[in-house]
């Protein structure tokens, strides 16, 4: 959606691929800038589908994903950039290893203009790797579903424009939640985990991540109701014990964050609704000063409305 500055560079990087046999869809999420015309001088080399925005990425991949006629599906978000040798790598782990059925790698984060930046992408959540089982090819390692599973509960790692899953294991569990507006990829390589599916890491940078002030990872409190909502699916599925506690516990921190940010924006009736709930959870310090906070300046708003 509305990135056809980046379009080029992105699509350069699909159509650069050292495996020849691909086939690459875009779709346009009702895109108001010049990404048709972006698109124009490279058609014949893909196909162009365009949808109703939707003002998220899950109907865009369902799309996608529906169109698709290969074995394997890739993803690209349309600012990131692949690596030459993503795809072949990907081929060549699934051609190997029938058993395996998602492979994600690492990434590297750049700016607005594709210069990059600090900091290891995933040294908050890299509790993954202590799970990792060795294979036959190097640089790739397999991991359990169960332990893929309690991993993910506990953020996220996978960056998607990395991920190649089968077909079939995406046909099994179904298509991304489209009620999500974000989270909507944890959401579904939890439920891969769930079915016991078989995942694979590729321990090299295959795309940068491209950060800028209109991505979706920029609008900070904004993607807190996903998430919220992508963990209280989790809840069902969990005995009693850490899991579980830790779910709870996640949620109620994030909803505090979403009160916060609500609060910074003046939104203080949305806000207070926040705060209960997360009190009602769990009575904390933090939770009660911006209650009362949002509560003092719903009452300074309406002395200033009556006078």
């Amino acid at each position: 959606y509305n990135s056809a500055r980046f379009l080029p560079h992105t699509i350069g990087s699909v159509l650069g691929q050292s495996y020849d046999h691909l086939e690459l869809i875009v779709v346009d999420d009702g895109s108001t800038d010049d990404t048709p015309a972006i698109l124009e001088p490279f058609r014949d080399r893909l196909e162009y589908l365009r949808i109703d925005n939707s003002g998220g990425p899950s109907r865009p991949r369902n799309v996608g994903v529906q169109a698709a006629r290969g074995d394997l599906v890739a993803f690209c978000d349309s600012d990131d950039i692949l690596r030459p040798r993503a795809v072949a790598e990907a081929v060549e782990a699934f051609g190997t290893m029938p058993e395996i059925d998602l492979l994600w790698g690492r990434f590297r984060k750049i700016d607005e203009d594709g210069h990059p930046l600090p900091g290891n992408e995933t040294e908050a959540v890299d509790a993954f790797r202590s799970d990792l089982e060795p294979c036959s090819l190097p640089g790739i390692s397999l991991v359990d579903a169960q332990r893929m599973y309690r991993h993910l509960l506990r953020g996220i790692f996978m960056g998607i424009s990395s991920v190649v899953v089968r077909r079939e294991a995406l046909e099994a569990v179904g298509p991304f939640d489209e009620s999500l507006k974000n989270a909507d990829d944890r959401e579904m390589w939890l439920r891969l985990a769930r079915r016991g599916n078989r995942f694979a890491f590729n321990d090299k940078v295959v795309f940068d991540y491209r950060l800028h002030p209109s991505s979706v990872t920029r609008r900070d409190h904004l993607r807190s109701p996903g998430i919220i909502s992508m963990l209280e699916r989790q809840i069902p599925y969990l005995e009693p014990g850490a899991d579980l506690d830790y779910v709870k516990s996640r949620i109620n921190w994030i909803r505090l964050g979403y009160a916060w940010g609500l609060r910074e924006n003046g939104q203080f009736r949305s806000a207070v609704e926040q705060y209960h709930l997360a009190l009602k959870e769990k009575i904390t310090l933090f939770g009660v000063r911006g209650l009362a906070y949002c509560r003092v300046r719903q009452f300074l708003r309406s002395m200033k409305g009556s006078s």
